[in-house]
């Protein structure tokens, strides 16, 4: 979900309870379907990405694309960032490490900036992890879209239901990442805000 759509808690409910982006992998669509042009294919997240045949069929949709490096070689990701360039299709890298959950000290945010500088493309992350606060940090990296899977009790059956979070941990991230985009500013070495200045001279009185 794109940070520039994170409004406020009504609309995050909207959005990805009622369903309003269609958001699906790739690998439960069948091949045939996607001569089918009802198929929404906006924003989707590419599992198949070792079937060159299909990536360039969704490329040449030219259909913005949100491609998970999870279980991916450097090959890999080279063989479909070269597909969806040569098909003009726009797209974004999503970095990804597929265990459920993912152990933390697997998941390497460092490589978000590893894929910036060798793709140029823009570059996203996808959280397996549990808990909100690694996806939160990852903002500090620069990222243009973020992904968590979503249930409604992560008590529940399934092999991802662990590395997912409930309504609340959405909320949660949400207030935690918009905290972070306004501390993270901008440079300002040396400044001295007037604040600050009013706590100084206090000191400096006694």
């Amino acid at each position: 979900y794109s940070f520039k759509k994170w409004q406020s808690e009504d609309e995050i409910h909207q959005s990805v309870f009622n369903k309003k982006y269609s958001i699906f992998s790739l690998n439960k669509v069948q091949e045939s379907e996607f001569a089918n042009e009802n198929v929404p294919l906006k924003d989707d997240f590419i599992w198949e990405r070792f079937d060159k045949e299909l990536l360039k069929n969704i490329a040449q949709r030219k259909k913005h694309t949100f491609i998970s490096t999870g279980m991916s070689t450097e090959k890999d990701i080279d063989n479909a960032v070269k597909i969806f360039k040569e098909n003009n299709c726009p797209f974004e890298l999503m970095h990804c490490v597929s265990t459920y959950p993912a152990k933390t000290q697997d998941l390497n945010l460092q490589t978000i900036n590893s894929l910036k500088q060798r793709y140029k493309c823009k570059v996203g992350y996808s959280g397996h992890e549990n808990g909100v606060v690694v996806s939160s940090s990852a903002v500090l990296y620069g990222i243009n879209s973020l992904e968590r899977h979503i249930t409604l009790d992560r008590t529940m059956y399934g092999s991802d239901q662990s590395a997912s979070i409930e309504y609340n941990g959405m909320i949660n991230l949400v207030h935690n990442i918009k905290k972070i985009m306004i501390a993270r500013g901008e440079e300002k070495l040396g400044h001295v805000s007037p604040e600050e200045l009013i706590v100084a001279n206090k000191l400096r009185s006694h």
